[in-house]
């Protein structure tokens, strides 16, 4: 039975908690615990359950880093249409997992996103 695992990103501190089925709407951090019932302050990311070339799980909001055809393709990961995917990207993300690399996140690294 696949793990649902989730990182939640506090718009109001900048950084990442990471949720599991442990904490259901709660987690807890080295303050105390953070209520995320508060939508708004929160954004939520779920986990693709693949790892990247270097074992590093791969979320919602990643932007990796995919070496293809002697080139390389940078773009965020993003769930859609009941599935995961690259987004501007048409191959499909089973296909691609071993040859692509975490090099950031829409929060933490803006400037990695395509507009």
């Amino acid at each position: 039975m696949r793990t649902f695992k989730f990182r939640v990103w506090d718009k109001r501190e900048n950084y990442f908690v990471i949720l599991d089925e442990t904490y259901n709407v709660f987690a807890l951090d080295d303050v105390g615990i953070l209520d995320c019932d508060d939508r708004e302050n929160f954004v939520f990311q779920q986990s693709t359950g693949l790892l990247d070339k270097n074992g590093k799980e791969i979320f919602e909001g990643d932007v990796v880093r995919l070496a293809h055809d002697e080139a390389f393709t940078d773009a965020e990961m993003v769930y859609s249409e009941g599935r995961y995917h690259l987004k501007g990207v048409g191959f499909e993300i089973r296909n691609i997992v071993f040859a692509c690399e975490i090099i950031g996140n829409i929060f933490e690294n803006s400037e990695l996103v395509k507009k």
